[in-house]
This record gives C-alpha cells, sequence and structure tokens, in this order.
C-alpha cells in the first residue's frame, strides 16, 4: 500500500515527465526507490488534507522496515523503501 500511495502521489501531484523505481534484495531485506523528476516539495512543511506520507511511513514501521524521503522544490523526489523479507 506505501508503494501504491507512493505512485498516486506522483500522478496526482509531481507533474513528471520519468520516474524509476529500482529493487533490489539483499541479506533478506527488500529496498524500493521510487524516484522521479517532478517538482518535488518541502517535506517538513504541512500539506492540507495530505497524509500520505505519515499513512506510508506508518504501513512500512508495521512491517519492520523503515522510509527514507529525500525532496525539495524543483528537484523531484525520491522515496526509499527498506522492509525486511519474511
Amino acid at each position: 500500500m506505501a508503494v501504491k500511495e507512493a505512485l498516486n502521489n506522483i500522478l496526482k501531484h509531481a507533474g513528471v515527465e520519468e520516474a524509476r523505481i529500482p529493487l533490489t534484495i539483499t541479506d533478506r531485506r527488500l529496498t524500493l526507490s521510487i524516484t522521479d523528476n517532478g517538482r518535488g516539495f518541502t517535506a517538513d512543511q504541512p500539506h492540507p488534507g495530505g497524509d500520505g506520507l505519515v499513512n506510508m511511513r506508518q504501513r512500512v514501521q508495521q512491517i519492520g522496515g523503515s522510509l527514507r524521503l529525500k525532496t525539495s522544490p524543483g528537484n523531484g523526489t525520491t522515496i526509499t523503501l527498506d522492509a525486511p523479507l519474511p
């Protein structure tokens, strides 16, 4: 669901021309990065009606993983999810 939310955000808000989704599995851990060349945003400012990032973090934490966000206005966004495999 976290990946679905990230992709939905790209389609609705980012204004992208390209997105990449590399996936790696190492030592029973899954790492998935979603990178786009869209408009980016200021991560520490509230987004009215936007609970997507909070929900994504909670979902990933529920399975013992972590979520990292790298973004800034005009520079696209990268969301990296890291989680253990069963």
